[in-house]
C-alpha cells in the first residue's frame, strides 16, 4: 500500500496497491451549514415522546402486514396515545402505544418501516420527535440528552 501527496498545498492525495489506485482532492471551503436542513421545535404543531424500544417493536408488527417491504407504516394520535398501523388499514398490523404528546389529538403521518426504524434506533430510552404536518419533516432527538438529531422525511398517503 502507498500513500502519496504530489504537491505542497495542493490538497491532493492518493492511495495505491498493485491492483488499484485511488485519488482524492480536499477542497479548502467552509462547511456548509446544515442547521438550516433541521426542522424547528417552535414551528411544530407537536411533539411526541416514545419509548424507542416500543416503537421499533410497532413498527416491525405493522410493516409484517405490509405487501411490500417500501410501503408506508401509519402513526394516529388521539387522546389516548398513538396507533401504529401497516397493511390496507384494518385491525390486524396494528399496535396501540403510551404516547405523552401535545398537540396531536387526530394528527396522522407515515414513514418507510425501515427508515423510521433506521432512524430511532440510535436513541436508548425515550426518543421525542417533533411533527409540523404530515408532509414536512419530523425532527428526531434524544429525550434525555442533546446527543443525536436526525430528520426523518415521511411519506404521502
Amino acid at each position: 500500500m502507498h500513500i502519496g501527496f504530489p504537491g505542497t498545498g495542493s490538497g491532493i492525495a492518493a492511495l495505491s496497491n498493485d491492483a488499484v489506485a485511488v485519488t482524492g482532492r480536499g477542497v479548502a471551503t467552509d462547511f456548509p451549514d446544515i442547521t438550516r436542513f433541521f426542522p424547528s421545535k417552535d414551528a411544530a404543531a407537536g411533539k411526541a415522546t416514545f419509548d424507542t424500544a416500543e416503537l421499533v417493536a410497532a413498527v416491525k408488527r405493522a410493516a409484517l402486514v405490509n405487501d411490500e417491504d417500501v410501503k408506508p407504516i401509519r402513526i394516529s394520535f388521539d387522546d389516548r396515545g398513538a396507533t401504529v398501523s401497516g397493511g390496507s388499514g384494518g385491525p390486524s398490523g396494528s399496535s396501540r402505544i403510551d404516547v405523552d404528546h401535545e398537540g396531536l389529538d387526530g394528527f396522522q403521518i407515515a414513514y418507510r418501516p425501515g427508515f423510521l426504524t433506521s432512524v430511532i434506533a440510535p436513541v436508548d430510552g425515550a426518543v421525542e420527535m417533533w411533527f409540523s404536518t404530515p408532509t414536512k419533516p419530523a425532527l428526531v432527538e434524544p429525550a434525555d440528552r442533546d446527543t443525536y438529531r436526525a430528520v426523518l422525511m415521511p411519506v404521502r398517503l
